[in-house]
């Protein structure tokens, strides 16, 4: 594998094919826009080529219901079809030939799933999912930095005891048992998020050397992790604060037009300054379909591949769904911008929030 499929289409196809194994990789955006989503459907999709992940949770909101929920709702979705959910309709049984009905049913299905679990490219169960990803959980720069130091050795030795499946068995008296023994190579490193354990370090502005030494090394040490490991090292960032000479710029920089608001505009800029900019080979932005630096710009939700320059209040689901309507389900919408990579040029995507994680936003 080169590139770790994102499980959206028109994001793989922007990214040319997903986020690329062996460099440091960065999703920023604003609190609550979903790049821990994203995060955690990057572990289901690594599990989904039989690939394993290591998750550093440096702000302990790792939510393993929603992971599995995640999991959970992509393989019903999209892992293995064949069988209903539910025995053959239309006869009468008796309550014992119900019962004997129903066993040999779930047996089918167990089995079905099974086979289709051993297929390339199928999704896993969220246990599969789960036994896949390993989590730490550093709160300082001294702690994660000591974590880092050590991936290499846990990769190598969950690379040389991994198999190919986790077997469940279907047996009744192992109905609920799995083998711990079995794990995926790791092919996905997350570090959610970089900025929350330099905040914590050096949260005064006197302390910006300081930071930037820091940031600096944890980046070198991640570029060599996932150079060295032939890890996708996937970083999750926060935002900054704009200076009043970059707020400034930005503001002047934006379109005039119908619905502009230059007072209210805010641009987006990721945390951790210069020091950590230069340091990663692809940046996705991430933002809210709601985000004044959207809506501010005129830009409409009318495709998944291309951005219009249309006012929003009078063009979105014109004739299909009310105004109210249309913002109700621009809550879900995220606009994904490909800010700097050295394969692909500038480009934007639109996506939702479903509980299946993120898909393609779809105007229909």
């Amino acid at each position: 594998m080169r590139t770790l499929p994102t499980g959206i289409l028109s994001l793989d196809k922007m990214l040319r094919g997903g986020f690329r194994i062996g460099t440091v990789s960065e999703v920023v955006g604003r609190a609550g826009v979903g790049k821990t989503q994203l995060a955690l459907q990057l572990c289901v999709m690594a599990a989904r080529y039989g690939q394993g992940s290591i998750y550093i949770d440096t702000e302990r909101k790792l939510s393993i219901q929603r992971l599995q929920e995640i999991a959970n709702k992509r393989q019903v979705a999209f892992g293995y079809e064949g069988i209903s959910n539910t025995p053959s309709r239309g006869l009468v049984f008796t309550h014992e030939e119900q019962e004997h009905e129903s066993n040999k049913h779930n047996f089918a299905r167990k089995q079905h799933q099974q086979q289709q679990e051993a297929l390339p490219g199928c999704y896993k169960s969220s246990q599969q999912v789960l036994q896949s990803v390993t989590v730490h959980t550093p709160l300082t720069c001294a702690e994660l930095i000591s974590v880092i130091s050590t991936l290499d050795e846990e990769i190598l030795e969950r690379n040389e005891n991994a198999s190919c499946r986790i077997i469940p068995s279907v047996s009744k008296k192992e109905e609920n048992s799995v083998s711990s023994l079995c794990s995926f190579p790791v092919r996905l490193v997350i570090l959610d998020s970089i900025a929350a354990p330099t905040r914590r370090d050096f949260g005064q502005m006197e302390s910006a050397p300081q930071r930037a030494s820091a940031v600096f090394h944890i980046a070198q040490m991640l570029k060599r992790l996932a150079d060295q490991t032939n890890v996708a090292v996937v970083v999750i960032n926060q935002v900054g604060q704009q200076s009043q000479f970059r707020q400034k710029q930005s503001n002047e920089q934006m379109p005039k037009g119908e619905g502009n608001n230059r007072s209210d505009y805010v641009a987006i800029n990721a945390a951790l300054g210069t020091s950590w900019h230069h340091c990663v080979t692809t940046r996705l932005l991430l933002e809210h379909g709601h985000d004044l630096q959207c809506y501010n710009r005129n830009y409409t939700i009318n495709d998944a591949a291309a951005v219009k320059p249309i006012i929003f209040e009078k063009n979105y689901h014109k004739g299909s769904d009310s105004a109210e309507a249309a913002k109700s389900r621009l809550a879900h919408v995220r606009r994904g911008t490909l800010v700097k990579s050295n394969v692909s040029g500038p480009a934007n995507v639109f996506l939702e929030m479903t509980s299946m994680g993120m898909n393609e936003f779809r105007n229909v």
